[in-house]
């Protein structure tokens, strides 16, 4: 990422894209959502949030998400801390299936 003019601007390299801002905002798992996407009968309201919960099979927890979603950063720090369910190094890109 870099700043241009006091804005965030996607960062371009050979190593790949670092950041979506601007009219590009839309394709960041951060992006708030106008609505919300359903996963596991839970409302989010960024991918970023919804891909979190799907590491887990722990309803409270989905909840947390779900209520944090406007806020993706914390969704992406808990999503850290999970004790991932025993089927994720498999299923991980179950949830990304889902979403598209």
């Amino acid at each position: 990422m870099q700043i241009n003019n006091g804005f965030r601007v996607s960062t371009i390299t050979d190593h790949g894209i670092y950041g979506f801002f601007g009219e590009m905002r839309f394709l960041s798992n951060f992006h708030i959502l106008p609505e919300p996407i359903i996963y596991d009968g839970f409302p989010f309201y960024t991918t970023e949030a919804a891909y979190m919960s799907g590491k887990t099979f722990d309803l409270s927890v989905k909840q947390a998400l779900s209520d944090l979603s406007s806020n993706p950063g914390k969704t992406k720090r808990i999503g850290r801390t999970l004790t991932l369910r025993h089927d994720w190094e498999q299923d991980a890109a179950e949830p990304i299936d889902v979403f598209f």
